[in-house]
């Protein structure tokens, strides 16, 4: 797989526990923060999935994915949080068309499904999204 796969969490151990666990797999890209992952996209793009943790400073998870969607509508976007609510989830769905939300902790096993799932998608979609997201876990 020649698709780039961005992670961006706040929480520098997360890197680095998915991204030893993970880059055998997939090419792989981390950030801590969405303001430098749009200028990673903008500069460095395309990827094909963009990972984000909901809940980060300044810009959260919800506003950073819905500015994914405005500057990369073909990227699938997907959620991953320790602490959302359904109401976080659907808005993320409703604002940010997410792929899937995934729960923290998330096993690299359910991780890397999940990521496998999203490059075949963003291979085969031109980015028009009208399925319910799922929550995996």
């Amino acid at each position: 797989m020649n698709e780039k796969v961005l992670l961006v969490d706040d929480e520098p151990n997360v890197l680095r526990c998915y991204e030893r666990q993970l880059r055998k797999s997939f090419v792989l890209e981390t950030c801590g923060d969405a303001e430098t992952a749009l200028k990673m996209v903008r500069d460095r793009g395309p990827y094909a999935v963009v990972v984000s943790d909901l809940r980060m400073p300044g810009m959260d998870g919800i506003e950073f994915l819905f500015r994914l969607q405005e500057e990369a509508p073909r990227t699938v976007r997907i959620l991953l949080s320790g602490n959302a609510d359904e109401e976080s989830i659907r808005d993320a769905h409703d604002l940010c068309r997410i792929h899937c939300f995934l729960a923290k902790p998330c096993l690299s096993e359910e991780l890397s499904r999940v990521l496998a799932e999203a490059i075949e998608r963003y291979r085969r979609e031109s980015g028009a999204w009208e399925e319910e997201p799922r929550v995996a876990g």
